[in-house]
This record gives structure tokens, sequence and C-alpha cells, in this order.
């Protein structure tokens, strides 16, 4: 097995990179600017020194990722590629070690081969990860998985050299410590590595055996320290952290959901998209960032008490097999039990009585696609081994398939090359979904494109009357167009209650700003610094109408403010030099002039200014 991977890794490598080529200078998009791009948290190592918190280790990656190149998308994606990559060798050693357990004496060599060559490759190639390796922030899914398919490795070849006496005791100590340590990483990674104890105690009893020196009792006395892994979760979530804003706002979203959200409608609701995970996972067309997806209130809807009834006979038949083929000695009939288990175990915290907001993500099937991988492969290799070749047709057909697979994930890959060409993929597939539209308006503004802005912006408040963030966006472009009578019109439709996603205050300010009442202006963006002292926008705001008014050190104070709470704001020190120099504070307008250019050396008017500021001094 080793002396394969010698060969395995640079091809994967090589697949990989080649699947994954079109997307490694794919800009940041939609969670990634809460996750990265505004998370002051990520820029500082220091920030990293406390008792860790939920996401812990993620998050870390981030703030390593943004030390080493800052907010250059190409090392994000280039970690996540090598992650994804990783992941895939571990799935080939996962199903490679579980073919040299007891309970698999039987097995052929070649079909362990084929079989686990086939799940890790197409793992690798199915177009559904791209969501999970090509959007940034999903490094969440596919960093968890890392740790739990390398605790699972770990764990199977620890206890592989439990069966050999010639084996150094040591070794087999440093495995058994390595794979808690990972089990502990993977939980530090997100939430959903809460399953990973409950999934090493499904193998252990599947595939190994009791004997004289191992019997149940010490069985799970080994087990135990796995077992106490499953305390590190809801630890780290009710855990504070130690005042890091963002990650306690993101925290504090995720409980309002589970407070909010119906934990019975989100149960029932998942019966059904559990359903379309598999449908995905073998027919992968119509991959999308953001699904219609109703919400379902009763069982006796047929459309949730006809997939639960086609979930619960998966379930029980790969309960099923697992029992009467560990009895039986069937090694295809295990391999498929347990493939079937990991994918219900594995996605169980995302699609059970956990509420979440979004119904549907496709990076949350990406863990549990391996079992399913696994589990169709062992039954597609026993059913070509009845053939005189049977091998060599399987080998073909995976062959095909791979390649398939593989053009099918770079053209979707391709979606995800620019903001505009995703959300215009996203909202031509979900064409009732506001926050495609809002998305679509924000990739036109970045391009300049302000009618075509404009008009998704009023396509979302079409569907959603009440969205704040669509009205907010509104606002602040009929502000920035100069039309302030209607900016202020949609920002007085805001209520206070959106204040979760969007300050409405700061539109409504922007837009009295631009109508030259400054008293009211200065009313409001001072409201909503009072809701959130850490809003960079009102305080930025606010400073702008101290400027005009001629009240500089207030203005002064505000832009000192913002840059107390993120001292990497290139405008707040550009703004802060202008004002320095006005006041004829020399000194304080060559620092900052100096800090945009450090920020931004391309910053082409405050090179100019500064120059010319020297120059006079």
């Amino acid at each position: 097995m080793e002396r394969r991977l010698y060969f395995i890794i640079p091809v994967y490598l090589v697949i990989g990179s080649l699947i994954y080529s079109n997307i490694l200078h794919a800009p940041f998009v939609f969670d990634d600017d809460m996750y990265i791009v505004n998370n002051m948290l990520i820029r500082g190592l220091g920030n990293f020194v406390d008792v860790p918190w939920n996401r812990y280790l993620t998050y870390l990656t981030f703030a390593l990722n943004y030390a080493v190149s800052g907010y250059n998308v190409f090392g994000y994606h280039l970690v996540n590629v090598l992650v994804h990559v990783a992941n895939a060798v571990f799935v080939y050693l996962l199903v490679s070690l579980t073919f040299k357990t007891p309970a698999m004496k039987d097995a052929d060599a070649r079909g362990a081969f084929l079989i686990a060559l086939s799940t890790s490759l197409i793992f690798l190639v199915h177009p559904m990860q791209t969501q999970t390796v090509t959007y940034t922030t999903q490094r969440f899914a596919s960093l968890t998985a890392f740790f739990y398919l390398l605790t699972m490795a770990l764990y199977a070849r620890w206890r592989l050299t439990c069966l050999v006496k010639s084996w150094p005791a040591k070794s087999g100590r440093f495995l058994y410590v390595a794979a808690i340590v990972t089990g502990a990483l993977a939980q530090l990674s997100k939430e959903n590595a809460f399953t990973l104890p409950a999934m090493l105690v499904v193998y252990e009893f599947a595939f190994f055996n009791s004997t004289t020196e191992s019997g149940i009792k010490r069985r799970c006395l080994r087990l135990a320290p796995f077992l106490l892994l499953f305390a590190i979760v809801p630890l780290t979530v009710i855990m504070p952290a130690f005042g890091k804003g963002d990650v306690d706002y993101i925290r504090g979203l995720q409980m309002t959901e589970l407070q909010n959200l119906s934990s019975y409608d989100y149960l029932i609701t998942e019966f059904s998209v559990v359903v379309t995970y598999l449908r995905l996972l073998v027919w992968p067309f119509g991959l999308r960032l953001l699904y219609e997806y109703p919400r379902y209130t009763s069982f006796f809807n047929y459309e949730v008490i006809f997939p639960f009834i086609f979930l619960a006979v998966v379930f029980a038949s790969g309960v099923y097999l697992l029992i009467s083929s560990r009895r039986r000695g069937s090694v295809a009939g295990l391999v498929v039990g347990f493939g079937i288990l990991w994918f219900f175990i594995t996605i169980s915290v995302e699609s059970s009585v956990v509420p979440i907001k979004d119904v549907i993500f496709e990076h949350r099937v990406y863990l549990p696609s391996a079992g399913v991988f696994m589990a169709a492969f062992a039954g597609f290799y026993h059913g070509f081994g009845r053939l005189r070749r049977g091998g060599a047709a399987y080998f073909a057909v995976i062959a095909v398939l791979a390649a398939l697979l593989s053009i099918a994930a770079y053209q979707r890959n391709a979606v995800w090359a620019t903001k505009l060409s995703l959300w215009k993929d996203t909202a031509a597939k979900a064409p009732n979904t506001p926050n495609a539209y809002i998305n679509l308006g924000l990739a036109y503004r970045d391009i300049g494109a302000v009618a075509l802005a404009e008009k998704n912006y009023r396509k979302a408040l079409e569907l959603d009357p009440a969205n704040g963030v669509a009205a907010v966006n509104l606002a602040t472009l009929l502000t920035d167009t100069g039309r302030y009578e209607e900016a202020l019109y949609y920002s007085l439709r805001l209520r206070v209650e959106t204040v979760i996603f969007v300050n409405p205050y700061v539109a409504i300010a922007a837009a009295y700003a631009g109508l030259k009442r400054y008293d009211e202006a200065i009313k409001n963006y001072k409201t909503a610094i009072s809701l959130d002292p850490d809003s960079l926008y009102a305080r930025h705001g606010l400073s702008v109408v101290y400027s005009i008014i001629g009240e500089k050190d207030k203005a002064v104070e505000q832009l000192n403010e913002a840059l107390r709470i993120d001292p990497y704001l290139p405008e707040a020190h550009y703004n802060l030099a202008l004002l320095y120099d006005e006041m004829g504070k020399t000194n304080e307008a060559v620092y900052h002039y100096g800090a945009v250019l450090k920020l931004n050396p391309d910053d082409h008017p405050a090179r100019e200014r500064l120059e010319q500021l020297k120059a006079r001094r």
C-alpha cells in the first residue's frame, strides 16, 4: 500500500491541480466577506493565544494565509486545493486499511485496491465538491474532513498494529496518541466533526474482533479517550471567545437560528434535502450556490413522507448489511453497509434537528460523500467480479466516469471565476431568491454597471419587500448617484431589527447628508453607533459630515475611532491625512499618507500629496 502512494499522491496532485486551475485567482464571494475579508480576527496571529473557540483551527489557517499574503486570493485557493487532494489520499488510505482488518480477511487484493482507488478518485474529481474547495470560506468543511479522515486512518493503522506482535510498541502508541490529537483538531475545525467518536465506535465493532488479549472491556477502554472528544464541540460553542467580536457576532447569528427556527420543521424538510444530495451525487447537474427549497411544516406532505420512507429503507438496509455481512463474512456487504452508515452519521449534524437558516448547501455533503462512494463502488465491483475480466472492465468504467466528472468539475469551476458569472448562474437557477439578485447587484456595482445593479436590487425587493439588505444597498446606490429623496424613502422603510445584518440608520444618515440636512444626519449616525459601536461605515460617514460643517476635531476623533476598530483602513488614513494637512499638523499628515501607501503602494493621489507635503515642509 505504501509503495502505491508514491504513485497515487503525485497523480492526484496533477488531477486536482488541473481541475481547479481555473479558480486559483477567483475572487472572494458571498460569506467570504464576513469570515475573511471583513474579519479583523484573522489579521493578527496574536488573536489566537486564547483558549480555543468553535471553528478555531480553520480561523487560524485563514490568519496564516493573511500573515503570508494578505488578501491575495491565490494563497487561500491553493491551500483549499491541497487540502482537498490530501482528503482524497486519506480516503484511499482508509479504504485500503479497512480491507486489511480481520473482518475483511477474505477480500482479494485486486478488489481492495480497485475499490480504494475508485472511491478516492471519484471523491477527488466529483463536481459537487467544487463548492467546498472553490468557495474559500468552506475550508470549514474540507479542513474538518481532513482531520476526520486522518483520524479514522490513524485509528485503523493503530488497530492493525495491535494484531502484529512484532510491530514496535512505541510506534503503536504514537499512532494512538496521534489519532486522539487529530480527532480533537477535527472538533476545532467545524461542528459536524461531533460525529467522529460515534464513527470510530462503528468502525471498531464492524471490522475488528474480540480476542483473549482484547475483549469487549479492553476495546471499550481503548475507545474511551475518543469518546471524550464528544465534549469539545458543545464546550467551544458555549464558551465565549474572549472579546473576539467577529466570532461572537457569527456565533450570535447561529444561536439566533437555534432559538427562532423550528427543529421539527427543519428535520422533516431535511428528509427531502438529503434525497436531493444523493441525487446530485449520482447525477451532478444543476449545481448552484443557492437553492430555492421550501420549508415543510407537516410530516404527511408527500414531499416529506416519500423521501422519509426511502431514507428509512436505505438506512435499515445499511444496518442489516453491516450486521448480516459481519456474521457471514461477506466483504462487499460489510463495506456497503459501513459506507451507508458513514453517510447517515456524518450528515446528521447539519441535516437533523439542529436548525440552520439555509436548509441546503452542497458543501454539507463533502465528508458524507466518501461513504456514498465507498458503498457504491464496493457494490459495483462485487457485480463486475462475476465477469471473466471483471477487474479490467471495472477499471475502464471508472476511468471513463472519472474523466467525465473531471470535465464537469472544471466547467463548474469556470462559473466561480468571477463574481458576475457566479451570481448570473445563481440567479438563473434560483430566480425567486432575493439573495441571488442582491449579490448580482453588488457584482454589477463592482464593474461600474450602476443601472444593472439598481435593477437587481429592485428585483430583490420585489421578491421580498422587507429585505433590509436589498433596501440598504439600493439606498446607498441612490445616495451615491445623487438621488437623495428616493434614497431616504428606501432607508426609512427599514426596520430596526435589520441591524442584525445591516445598520439602517447609516443609510438614513447618508441620505440626510446628501440632502444637506446635517443635524438629522449626525443624529442618525450617532444612533447607528449606539446600536453598533464598531460600525466603520457610521463612524466614517459621521466624520465626513463633521468635516463638511467645519468641526474638524470631531471628524478626526471619529476617524481615529474607526482606525482603533480596524487599523488597516486606507480610506480612514487618507481622510485623516487630509484633515491634519488642513489643520496644519504636517507630521501627522505625513504619517497617515505613509500608512495609506503601506497598505496600498499604488495609491497615486496619496503619493502625490505626500510628495507635495514633504516639498512644502
